[in-house]
């Protein structure tokens, strides 16, 4: 089964933000990811039928590093 599109557009820019936060150096660009990780987060709540994105972010929040796959079991 093929993931919906908006879960696609969630995870990568999760993954975009999440990497960005580990590398980045300038308080502005740490601005910036934390902001398409609020996006991400903000899908994600929309496409659930969540009325508010705060516990989605603070799960992509916990996530640290370089995001890598996640394999499914």
């Amino acid at each position: 089964m093929q993931n919906p599109q908006w879960l696609e557009w969630a995870r990568r820019l999760q993954a975009i933000a999440q990497i960005g936060l580990e590398y980045c150096k300038d308080p502005f660009d740490r601005q910036r990811y934390e902001e398409i990780q609020g996006l991400a987060a903000d899908i994600a709540a929309k496409n659930t039928g969540l009325a508010d994105p705060s516990p989605i972010l603070e799960l992509y929040k916990k996530e640290v590093g370089y995001a890598t796959p996640k394999i499914d079991i």
